[in-house]
């Protein structure tokens, strides 16, 4: 109880809460909630978190992009839909996600911002624009886990057959495991995407 009634005092103090401090607090008590101990203070978690939101969306556009990442998953994670965070998030995505800021954002990272956006229902035509065709940009450098994941929050999100990550899929030529290319087959049928040659392949490895 003292942990969460500190965490809570320090989220709403006086001062405003810096994005790495936010970010660092939100992933300690993400994980402490979904331990055995933190099942029996849902309440209590969920006020320190819906306070954070409210602390941290003051600062969304301050946030490096992969600490953006960290924060959504841990949102995410617990549950809480973070209003605040979420809506400043895809309002700024252009901002938030741009490629002349000092940290690029990774496409683990993008991933886990789809996830958690497809976990909670968060949908900005716009933000899922640009969130895949960072996706697409980087694609080279994902690993199967990510891709399949980003495919399967786009397609759940209703975004993928319009998104450059499905081109960018389609035309990667990477050879799956059985179980990413059963995923991305679910998605594809999820999303309506369909591309006879790609999902032929695919249909190989599933």
């Amino acid at each position: 109880d003292g942990l969460l009634t500190g965490a809570h005092a320090f989220a709403t103090g006086p001062k405003n809460l810096r994005t790495r401090d936010g970010t660092d607090l939100l992933k300690a008590y993400s994980e402490l909630r979904l331990s055995r101990h933190g099942q029996d203070h849902h309440r209590r978690f969920a006020d320190v978190f819906y306070a954070v939101d409210q602390a941290l969306g003051r600062s969304v556009r301050d946030f490096y992009p992969n600490d953006l990442a960290i924060a959504a998953s841990s949102f995410a994670s617990v549950n809480c839909d973070a209003p605040r965070f979420f809506r400043d998030l895809l309002r700024n995505a252009d901002h938030c996600f741009a490629e002349h800021r000092n940290s690029i954002l990774k496409f683990e990272s993008a991933s886990d911002v789809l996830r958690a956006c497809a976990a909670l229902g968060w949908f900005d035509e716009d933000a899922m624009a640009r969130l895949g065709q960072l996706c697409a940009d980087r694609i080279d450098h994902a690993s199967d886990d990510a891709l399949t994941d980003a495919v399967e929050a786009l397609a759940r999100l209703g975004g993928l057959h319009a998104s450059p990550l499905w081109r960018a899929v389609v035309d990667c030529k990477r050879n799956f495991e059985s179980r990413h290319a059963s995923r991305i087959l679910d998605a594809f049928a999820l999303a309506g995407a369909w591309h006879e040659d790609f999902l032929s392949s695919l249909s190989e490895h599933a």
